[in-house]
């Protein structure tokens, strides 16, 4: 055996001598040998902790003695925890990690609760079909309505969303604006962040909204407005309304009262041009909740009242009737009065010049 694995080992041996040990160390060595050890792999490096100073010096372009330094415990400077800070970022739990985090933890515990890091989820899935095709059909920006959730909206509230698919690589990452509430006026938007991802025919889109999603609000984040969200699509409905529209299904809960879980009939139009717009911009001036008529008569100016009808019944969350005295018992989309009905409608928006809406190039 070599005498120094033999003398580690002895070491590690006592479990009163480890203990205290530990409690010697500063917090944010804790930190560093509590995230190699459990996130090593994910990080590109071994579960042996004798390699962890020689993976150090690679990913972070540290002096091999000050790697040793600080995973024996002893203080690191400034540059150390900035590139150390940098390697945890990488890590989507850990992804707002800052050296003024890594310097000022109070302990290991309380670092991991405000780097919320106790929950990571992964979705697995077996894509079928050719990433390009995928990516052509989903990736974009669209501008999303649908009854408001927030309980004072009552039935006379929609809400104006913005839902932006990317593509990084083989994923398509997405986010998804909303506003708390009813006034909204001065709000800033959240965002809901998460993956689009190919279902069969259909796309699902899921999401979290947490001081995490969204940095620039952490400070004044309430633990109440943690939130999930879930959004089916199809994918492909015809060449008519594809370039345009898309129709779905959208899932999340109540912020106030008895936080209930609920669902609402959405629609989706797609922008046009959306690579040129200041998406930060963008979603804060269209992020709205207003009464029904004075956004869907405003959006939508100049469409007949027929088609105007049919346009508040896509978003009418009333399963259907599927002949007299005979109704469906859950909430369904009609795709085929989607198909006959909404080509026409996009059709009269964008051929009129005077209509100014989010979905379309004449936006400021």
């Amino acid at each position: 055996m070599n005498p120094r694995q033999g003398k580690q080992a002895t070491a590690g041996s006592s479990k009163g001598g480890a203990k205290g040990k530990a409690a010697n160390e500063p917090v944010a060595t804790q930190i560093t040998k509590h995230i190699l050890k459990d996130h090593h792999a994910r990080l590109g490096i071994e579960q042996d902790p004798r390699t962890w100073p020689g993976h150090l010096v690679d990913k972070c372009h540290l002096k091999l003695g000050t790697a040793r330094n600080h995973l024996k415990g002893r203080i690191s400077n400034r540059r150390t925890l900035e590139a150390l800070a940098a390697l945890f970022s990488t890590l989507p739990e850990f992804a707002s990690v800052t050296f003024v985090q890594l310097r000022n933890a109070r302990s290991l515990k309380a670092f991991l609760d405000e780097t919320e890091s106790g929950l990571q989820v992964e979705l697995r899935i077996r894509r079928r079909g050719d990433i390009n095709q995928i990516a052509e059909e989903l990736v974009g920006l669209y501008v999303c309505y649908r009854h408001a959730f927030d309980p004072g909206a009552l039935n006379n509230q929609l809400t104006r969303e913005v839902l932006v698919i990317n593509r990084d690589g083989n994923r398509l990452p997405m986010q998804m604006s909303y506003k708390l509430g009813i006034p909204d006026a001065g709000q800033r938007h959240k965002l809901f962040d998460g993956e689009a991802m190919p279902l069969g025919e259909v796309a699902m889109c899921v999401g979290t909204s947490t001081a995490l999603n969204n940095p620039k609000q952490a400070s004044e984040w309430r633990p109440e407005w943690d939130r999930g969200r879930s959004l089916f699509f199809r994918r492909r409905l015809n060449e008519q309304i594809d370039p345009h529209a898309k129709f779905g299904i959208l899932s999340s809960t109540v912020t106030d009262g008895g936080f209930e879980p609920c669902s609402a009939c959405v629609l989706l139009t797609r922008v046009h041009d959306w690579e040129k717009r200041d998406l930060d911009k963008f979603m804060q001036e269209v992020t709205v909740i207003q009464p029904i008529d004075d956004m869907l008569k405003k959006d939508f100016a100049g469409i007949p009242p027929r088609q105007y009808k049919w346009l508040k019944i896509f978003l009418q969350n009333i399963p259907r009737r599927i002949e007299a005295g005979v109704q469906d018992q859950v909430l369904k989309l009609w795709h085929d009065r989607f198909r006959r009905y909404m080509v026409p409608i996009m059709q009269l928006v964008h051929a009129n010049n005077k209509v100014v809406t989010p979905f379309k190039a004449n936006w400021p």
